[in-house]
């Protein structure tokens, strides 16, 4: 007998745009290599930014807006249930999309009969309300965090909460007091992989790391004032940033803003991840505190894109000519940056071969089928109830299946 897991989330999943959505579905198509296990997704064609639309085929869309749509994805066997709401964009979602997608994840209970519900988001609400129907059937829950965004309303209702990441983990063990299992980074190499690269830029992106920002424009700076005939690429947020200029200008006694620097161009963070790698000829792993730093240098090394990182934990014994550690606890830090830069574009210029021999035990340690292993053994005590067995609906003072 198939074991079935229900995925629920108000915003879509086929968002390729943002690092969360990308992780959650890595996650779900990590548990179809298992053939006893069946996975629907239900959820809105709702995205974070307009731009993200570009990652769904206008048939799709043309399709949603006319009536509820299933798409059975050819190489998965996911099925996706997406309910008709008012809007595309997840901000614009109002009281009636969220009333029309519960009753329609209700109905689910009764045509899909999940053994499992996993919900995502950050919809306090939306998950409390619908965690609560799911209990109230006998149907166990999970919920998925990928970062630390997340209010704790469903944890209460959550039979399991777990996370691709240990400092995720421990954020919410010393905020919320609450357990967080560990199921290791979650990386689906096929889903970053780009057929051509332009090799045009050397690619920073921002997390929000302030130490990281920072170095990042004294690098660019170094470049600009010593006439280095290269583009740099900012993956920016909606901040302003040239408050990150205020010391180095003090300590340089210069005064540069952002605009000055033509080296400089930037994208909007909710471009897609494969745009940017396709554009990349150096990519700058600068960002030590982000739990995402990780896959996104995996991204990179399955691309052949040469990374300059930031030591940490996870990076151990994989440096290489392709991949380049730095200690930050150096005085002389990012001197061995910048020379390192200097000497990968003369590289690659050059068209000079790069090695990435002795990472290959690096990028092969993250991969779906240890991945599905590891969150089998988080969700397999719930979904071995097998609550799909046990009455699912209400009608007329008694529950049926």
């Amino acid at each position: 007998m198939k074991k079935k897991i229900l995925w629920i989330s108000a915003r879509s999943i086929q968002d390729t745009t943002t690092q969360d959505t990308i992780c959650a579905k890595a996650m779900l198509k990590a548990l179809t290599f298992y053939e006893d296990i069946d996975i629907a997704c239900a959820s809105t064609f709702a995205f974070l930014d307009e731009s993200a639309l570009e990652t769904v085929s206008a048939n799709n869309i043309q399709e949603h807006k006319q009536d509820n749509i299933t798409i059975i994805n050819d190489e998965t066997k996911i099925q996706y249930f997406y309910k008709k709401c008012s809007t595309t964009l997840y901000k614009d979602l109002i009281q009636n999309d969220y009333r029309v997608l519960n009753l329609f994840i209700a109905n689910l209970y009764r045509t899909f009969k999940p053994d499992l519900v996993i919900g995502f988001g950050q919809d306090d609400f939306f998950l409390g309300a619908n965690f609560a129907e799911a209990q109230l059937r006998g149907v166990p829950t999970a919920y998925f965090l990928p970062n630390t965004k997340h209010h704790d309303v469903a944890f209460s209702l959550s039979d399991v909460v777990f996370s691709p990441y240990e400092s995720v983990c421990k954020h919410y063990q010393q905020q919320n007091n609450i357990e967080v299992k560990c199921c290791d980074v979650i990386f689906d190499k096929e889903s970053v992989l780009v057929d051509e690269r332009n090799k045009d830029y050397i690619v920073f992106i921002d997390y929000n790391d302030d130490k990281a920002l920072r170095d990042f424009f004294a690098l660019a700076i170094k470049a600009y004032e010593n006439n280095l005939n290269q583009q740099f690429l900012l993956v920016v947020q909606n901040k302003d940033y040239n408050i990150y200029f205020k010391d180095y200008n003090q300590q340089h006694n210069t005064n540069y803003h952002l605009n000055d620097l033509t080296n400089i161009n930037r994208a909007i963070r909710n471009c897609s991840l494969k745009a940017i790698i396709a554009s990349s000829k150096i990519y700058l792993a600068l960002n030590s505190q982000s739990i995402e730093e990780v896959e996104q240098c995996l991204s990179f090394l399955v691309n052949d894109v040469p990374c300059i990182a930031i030591e940490q934990n996870k990076f151990k014994d994989c440096e290489d000519e392709g991949f380049i550690i730095v200690n930050r606890n150096n005085d002389n830090y990012l001197d061995q940056i910048y020379e390192n830069i200097l000497s990968l574009n003369t590289k690659i210029n050059s068209k000079q071969n790069i090695s990435f021999s002795k990472c290959q035990n690096f990028i092969s340690s993250f991969n779906l089928t240890k991945s599905a292993s590891k969150i089998l053994t988080i969700i397999d005590p719930l979904l071995n109830k097998y609550a799909s067995l046990n009455s699912q609906y209400y009608r007329h003072g008694s529950f049926f299946r």
